[in-house]
């Protein structure tokens, strides 16, 4: 399953697809916790299994207590989900270690796109992401 949390990023990469700063799309990151919650009741009254779930967007997590909630409701409500994974450039990767020690995520996928720090800043048009 992939959840895609929306399309504002704070970052302004010219190759993504959600590159929208340029046309000014300032859409939130919004995964509504209640319809989420129903989502997930609905797969398991049918018992659908998923066995991984990907989070991605945008920059998931910009809004990132929304974020921990969604992760605490996919525990709460899973079954025989194995393996979370958020799709992120970094941002809050400080924060990210409780996530993990917690076991609300298994897995990280950084967008590191250069050794070089500079360079990556130069990617990724953002000196905040490390």
């Amino acid at each position: 399953m992939y959840i895609v949390f929306g399309y504002e990023c704070n970052a302004d990469c010219d190759y993504c697809i959600y590159h929208t700063k340029q046309e000014g799309n300032k859409t939130k990151n919004v995964v509504d916790p209640v319809k989420f919650a129903k989502l997930l009741d609905t797969l398991n009254d049918n018992n659908i299994t998923i066995s991984d779930i990907h989070i991605t967007g945008g920059e998931p997590t910009l809004d990132f207590d929304n974020f921990v909630e969604i992760l605490k409701i996919i525990k709460e409500k899973s079954r025989k989900w194995s393996k979370i994974t958020v799709n992120t450039n970094g941002i809050n990767l400080n924060r990210m270690g409780y996530l993990i020690n917690t076991r609300l995520l298994n897995c990280i996928a950084l967008s590191r796109h250069a050794i070089d720090d500079k360079e990556n800043e130069k990617i990724f048009k953002a000196s905040d992401i490390p």
